[in-house]
């Protein structure tokens, strides 16, 4: 008779607790949309157009080759941070026969975009800030020999392009 009112509870436990696990697995695994930036700027409802990757290629291999030149600070922009403090210790720190080299650029984004009305062009100005991630190396000779120095670098680009009216 113990036997009996033993066994009859737990079958009876046995049946109802994989129905209950059933029943919460399926509310666990209700998808919920997240809510994500899209193409279109959140601000003002214009889409953003990503910047083609041969443009921000020529840009970067720009930036690039004027690298330990006396030109480079011209390519940061007014509003660059401390500016003559990247500058001065270009100057100080990297050896004057320095060089880098592009190795290849991982990723592209475009951040945001502006247009900027040229009245007496037929052209209006599309300024892009574009994100971009360039595996770089930076060469040189020392006094143990040639040197390689490899590195992520991630940039933050102003790119202008001319775009009809």
């Amino acid at each position: 008779m113990i036997k009996k009112k033993i066994l009859f509870p737990l079958l009876i436990f046995i049946w109802i607790f994989p129905l209950s696990v059933v029943h919460a697995a399926k509310e666990f695994r209700d998808i919920q949309r997240l809510n994500h930036p899209s193409s279109a700027d959140t601000e003002s409802g214009k889409i953003i157009k990503p910047v083609e990757s041969s443009v921000v290629e020529a840009a970067v291999q720009e930036v690039f080759s004027k690298y330990n030149t006396s030109k480079f600070e011209s390519l940061l922009a007014d509003s660059f941070y401390n500016k003559s403090l990247l500058t001065d210790a270009i100057d100080s720190k990297v050896p004057r026969d320095a060089v880098m080299r592009v190795l290849g650029i991982r990723g592209t984004q475009t951040l945001g975009q502006t247009i900027e009305v040229q009245p007496e062009s037929n052209f209006n100005k599309l300024v892009s800030t574009v994100s971009v991630t360039v595996n770089a190396q930076m060469e040189f000779n020392n006094a143990s020999g040639f040197q390689r120095r490899e590195g992520t670098n991630e940039m933050i680009l102003k790119i202008t392009q001319d775009i009809p009216k």
